[in-house]
């Protein structure tokens, strides 16, 4: 093995020697973090076992009013709307299914909400559980049971709002995850799980047909209880206002992942990028938020700070930029201080030119404040060129 002799060489023996790396994990990683793949995909089994559980329970329930239907003759109206109500809780409930089993790619790099969810989904269970039990109480108060479907026709309303909104951000969640191979594989392969799990589920429901007429005449014997029934509901739709919450914290930990590996991008490629719309050569990062501080400049800029050419707060500060290039220009010596973001905003450009103004102060040295941004809105661009911040398009690998 190589000798190390700086992190530079650390660096490279982690991405280049597969035994010195696995080495490094054993030393780093506690047993329970090398054991969490077993038993994160454990957790998935039984999250799948958990909602096909629910699904056919949710079946049953709908056969339950279907027989309801068939056997209150006297009452075709009601149950007719009652019927046209179930299905629509079937297709509410099928695509918050779907929109669960979408949220399997993202939910891997979030333990603590797995741990919710496994909670929530024992809670949906016990609900769900509590519901069949309702229905094979249930006798065919059909007036009360038509009032009761119709608060439950504008709950799943706000389902349907619900898993809508929800689509929308997998949409964004989607796009963002095409790089990610492996995410993409899981994905198909979970999916033709769930494909087998469906036809056995239809097998299963065609063995059911015999106690659901047993289950429809229970029902017929038995007042209904439908002050409990909505609580019960009230409960699910307190359920569904969560997962909304979760799905929000989500996106926002994926737009900030997805800001880093642009920066990350972005900083591989800064000396040539900067140089060719400046005019620079011989450029070199001498610091980078992603990659870090060359010692170099560490200890000059040490060196400047206790000279008080620059305070403390200013040396932090300027330690916060985004990345800083020291480069030839003709016969002298410049930097290049730039913000990078995937958006480009008015602060951006404010911290660039501050920045910027700080380095210049301490080197004595022009220093260009410069911003990168695979976006740059019109008011933004009008801004920076008031400013005399230079302004440097890069799109996201991949776009």
């Amino acid at each position: 093995m190589s000798s190390i002799s700086n992190s530079a060489d650390f660096l490279r023996l982690l991405r280049e020697d597969p035994e010195f790396r696995a080495e490094v994990r054993r030393e780093l990683l506690t047993e329970e973090l090398i054991e969490l793949p077993e038993k994160f995909a454990a957790f998935v089994a039984q999250t799948r076992q958990e909602f096909s559980a629910i699904i056919a329970r949710l079946e049953r329930l709908e056969n339950i009013v279907a027989g309801l239907v068939e056997s209150s003759k006297r009452h075709e109206a009601a149950l007719a709307r009652l019927a046209e109500t179930a299905e629509r809780h079937e297709a509410a409930l099928a695509r918050l299914a779907e929109t669960a089993e979408r949220h399997e790619a993202t939910l891997a790099r979030h333990e603590a909400i797995l741990a919710e969810l496994v909670e929530s989904s024992k809670r949906h269970e016990a609900i769900l559980e509590r519901l069949a039990e309702t229905a094979e109480r249930h006798e065919a108060i059909l007036a009360e049971l038509v009032e009761s479907s119709k608060r439950h026709e504008a709950i799943l309303e706000r389902l349907a709002e619900t898993a809508e909104r929800h689509e929308a951000i997998l949409a964004e969640l989607v796009e963002s995850s095409k790089r990610h191979e492996a995410i993409l594989e899981r994905l198909a392969e979970t999916a033709e799980r769930h494909e087998a799990t469906l036809a056995k589920l239809v097998e299963s429901s065609e063995r059911h047909e015999s106690d659901l007429a047993r289950l429809a005449e229970t029902a017929e014997r038995h007042e209904s209880d439908l002050a409990r029934h909505e609580a019960t509901m009230a409960r699910l739709e307190k359920i569904i206002e969560w997962h909304d919450a979760s799905i929000v914290r989500l996106d926002g930990s994926l737009g900030r992942l997805e800001g880093e590996q642009y920066e990350r991008h972005v900083s591989r490629t800064l000396t040539g990028t900067v140089s060719r719309v400046i005019g620079l050569r011989r450029g070199r990062v001498v610091h980078s938020a992603a990659f870090g501080t060359s010692p170099e400049f560490h200890d000059q800029m040490d060196a400047i700070v206790e000279e008080d050419h620059i305070t403390d707060e200013q040396w932090y500060e300027l330690m916060n930029t985004d990345a800083i290039l020291r480069a030839r220009q003709g016969e002298r010596t410049v930097y290049a201080v730039a913000e990078i973001s995937l958006t480009v905003h008015e602060e951006d450009i404010l911290r660039a030119e501050e920045r910027a103004a700080i380095l210049q102060q301490a080197t004595g040295s022009t220093a260009y404040p410069i911003v990168i941004g695979g976006h740059i809105p019109q008011p933004q661009m009008a801004q920076a060129d008031a400013r005399n911040v230079h302004v440097i398009n890069v799109q996201q690998r991949g776009q």
